[in-house]
């Protein structure tokens, strides 16, 4: 059973859909930041010293915002304007959206002009946060690559975590 109207279910559907992305582009971000650490590990050659240090790292990482995380990436490598503009713009917009969304509404959201609108708006934050998505990942991709790491399966991931808990 549905206890919202159709219009304000698709707004409240939005927002989640725009959430989620969000928690994606920062979990890509988390990911980058990992592949600049790993690149001091040989894969083939880690102790358990280094599994212990490398488990801490990820931990921390995880802990981590997107703006913290951003603020590490800052600090490891030197990226374009062009990025980050991209980034820098989603991290506001996804403040924005956490923060402050539905306070800046407030009552819009009880006619359908007001919803209108925020849908307009949840559509370019999704838009903004889904393009730094992409170069985030596209980043992690080439640093991969660059450094002869594949670009491992969600299986393989699973099992690396795996071996780190019992390390």
């Amino acid at each position: 059973m549905n206890d919202f109207p159709d219009p304000l279910s698709q707004l409240y559907c939005k927002f989640g859909r725009t959430v989620e992305m969000a928690q994606v582009m920062e979990f890509e971000a988390g990911n980058f930041a990992l592949a600049l650490i790993s690149v001091m590990f040989d894969p083939e050659k880690i102790n358990n010293e280094q599994r212990r240090m490398f488990k801490s790292v990820i931990d921390d990482v995880d802990k981590r915002t997107f703006g913290n995380l951003l603020n590490l990436i800052r600090k490891r490598v030197s990226i374009s304007e062009e990025i980050e503009e991209t980034v820098s713009q989603a991290l506001e917009k996804r403040n924005y959206l956490i923060h402050r969304f539905f306070k800046k509404h407030n009552f819009a959201i009880h006619s359908e002009e007001g919803r209108h609108a925020m849908n307009i708006e949840l559509d370019d934050i999704y838009r903004t946060i889904n393009l730094a998505h992409a170069v985030l990942s596209a980043m992690t991709h080439t640093l991969n690559q660059a450094f002869g790491w594949p670009n491992i399966s969600q299986e393989e991931t699973l099992e690396l975590i795996r071996k780190a808990k019992t390390g």
